[in-house]
């Protein structure tokens, strides 16, 4: 139900902020209505994953350095909205993907020198799964006829996996003696060569600005955040091996865009998109030999890990 108010105690603590003394006599305003909603939308999904382990001879200093990227994926999103009042939502999504393409590149530094001595490029990389929770609440500190200007608390927590298969190579038999990237081949096409998963929990905020005129609303956010025990796992299959990291707090950033055209009094169509990127993340590796059960542990910046990604999608939110 909508409630119409008369502004006159602005410092009382109202999310309605910014008028001068005479306008505050005479300016009626019309607050938000309050309600619950559910989106459901379909997307188009691209990420790149990083993956290195450090000590080798690059100039970075790395050993290895494998990059995976998903480059067409179909996603399906869910969200929840509630309005607990007239300044403060709560909302949570819940994002997963469901067909995708994806490629690893894995390159490896080990001789002297500071070009990659190995190689391995895996075409057929299937994204195994992907989980993106969102919760958090929105508190709007200032509204106007047409505009709102809101702060954004939330927490997030991504878990993304793909397996390699298949693939070619270029190894070097002996880099330092002369025999440098001198064999190449071909794994079985249905051959698992690596799996790998990055699960990163964090915590944000950033301000948000969002317009409305007649049936069209329009939604812009920035935030940052701090990555929470952020870890990683690396299982190759031949070798019968994993490698598990472990990440120090680190920072990573979104921006997103919503449009909502409303259709109704209860259904509006909305298509919306987002760029995050977290920064990288250094920490400590457990090695483990899975036929032996024997590990061995790293501690210090010995691995670190980066994620990327970019979704456009568009679905309807119905409200009541």
């Amino acid at each position: 139900m909508k409630q119409i108010i008369i502004i006159a105690l602005l410092t009382a603590g109202t999310c309605f902020g910014g008028a001068d003394d005479k306008n505050v006599a005479v300016m009626q305003m019309e607050i938000k209505e309050l309600k619950t909603s559910f989106s459901l939308g379909f997307g188009y999904f691209q990420a790149t994953a990083d993956e290195i382990v450090y000590g080798g001879s690059s100039e970075s200093g790395e050993l290895s350095h494998l990059v995976w990227k998903t480059q067409d994926a179909l996603t399906v999103e869910g969200g929840f909205r509630h309005s607990l009042n007239a300044c403060l939502d709560t909302y949570a999504d819940f994002t997963t993907a469901l067909v995708d393409q994806g490629q690893m590149v894995d390159d490896d530094w080990l001789g002297s020198g500071t070009q990659w001595t190995d190689r391995s490029i895996h075409n057929d990389t299937e994204l195994d799964a992907y989980c993106r929770i969102d919760a958090g609440v929105e508190w709007t500190f200032l509204e106007r006829e047409s505009s709102a200007y809101s702060a954004l608390f939330g927490f997030r927590y991504i878990d993304i996996a793909w397996t390699a298969r298949g693939g070619s190579y270029v190894y070097s038999t002996d880099p330092d003696g002369g025999l440098f990237r001198d064999e190449r081949g071909s794994f079985p096409s249905d051959e698992k060569g690596i799996s790998y998963q990055q699960k990163i929990p964090g915590l944000y905020l950033g301000p948000q600005a969002e317009w409305t005129s007649g049936r069209v609303n329009l939604r812009a956010a920035a935030i940052g955040g701090v990555t929470i025990g952020a870890s990683d796992s690396d299982q190759h299959w031949a070798q019968n091996t994993q490698f598990e990291e472990k990440f120090d707090s680190q920072v990573f950033f979104e921006l997103s865009l919503a449009l909502r055209y409303q259709l109704t009094k209860s259904l509006s169509y909305f298509i919306d998109g987002r760029y995050e990127q977290y920064e990288l993340m250094k920490g400590s590796i457990q090695f483990t030999d899975l036929s032996t059960g024997e590990s061995e542990t790293y501690n210090g910046d010995a691995a670190g890990a980066q994620f990327g990604s970019w979704q456009i999608q568009m679905g309807l939110e119905v409200s009541f």
